[in-house]
């Protein structure tokens, strides 16, 4: 299920940098959404919202800083290049 809705991520995401070529805004939304819809369970308690300390922040600062590096970078590409040559590059993380 991770690669179809992966695949339909990528496609979608370049047909809406086709029509609004603007990759930052496009990924601060995307996040920031993902954010809001998370709030919104964690409000609702559909989902348990996590119990977090201090250190378990600090710890989890550099991998969120990446995560949205990476996510920043998968838009600006899938706006300059063909989504398949994307693909191509992605295939070699780690």
């Amino acid at each position: 299920m991770w690669y179809a809705f992966n695949i339909i991520f990528n496609i979608v995401n370049k047909s809406a940098l086709n029509a609004f070529p603007c990759p930052w805004f496009i990924s601060t939304l995307q996040l920031a959404a993902s954010g809001l819809f998370m709030g919104c369970l964690w409000i609702t308690g559909l989902q348990p919202a996590p119990k977090l300390s201090r250190p378990f922040l600090l710890a989890l600062m550099p991998v969120a800083l990446f995560h949205t590096i990476g996510h920043v970078s998968a838009c600006t590409a899938f706006g300059q290049m063909a989504v398949s040559f994307a693909h191509i590059v992605k295939s070699a993380e780690p």
